[in-house]
């Protein structure tokens, strides 16, 4: 007859941990999350709907969803949104993937070339 395995000690509570000790812990955790996650989150939504100014924010004004129709309308982020989108389902392809598009679109898509605007190449290479 075999003992118990050491490594099931390791990993659970010991049993004779009291409940009120795990409901401490419960909720240390609960808050840790809520300070440091859900709070930051709906802070960055509410002021994603205003201009905002983070030198002095009592200034900052309403703008509503004007914000999020500029982002939406910019080539740069939809073209940023698109190439995630493509790296997303080849990246995360198990099997087959799947390209919904004429052959004319694929191969435009295809020849199309990436243009690198922040100039850190040059910069690390000492070029102009």
């Amino acid at each position: 007859m075999k003992g118990p395995d050491p490594k099931d000690s390791e990993t659970r509570p010991p049993q004779n941990c009291p409940v009120i000790r795990r409901r401490v812990l419960l909720i240390v955790l609960g808050l840790a999350i809520m300070v440091f996650i859900v709070y930051p989150m709906l802070y960055s939504l509410r002021i994603s709907f205003y201009d905002w100014n983070i030198i002095n924010p009592e200034t900052s004004s309403w703008v509503g969803l004007d914000n999020y129709q500029e982002m939406l309308s910019d080539s740069i982020f939809q073209r940023a949104v698109l190439n995630t989108l493509i790296y997303t389902a080849i990246t995360r392809a198990r099997t087959a993937i799947e390209i919904w598009g004429t052959e004319e679109v694929l191969r435009a898509a295809v020849r199309q070339g990436t243009r690198r605007s922040s100039g850190l190449e040059d910069r690390i290479w000492g070029r102009s």
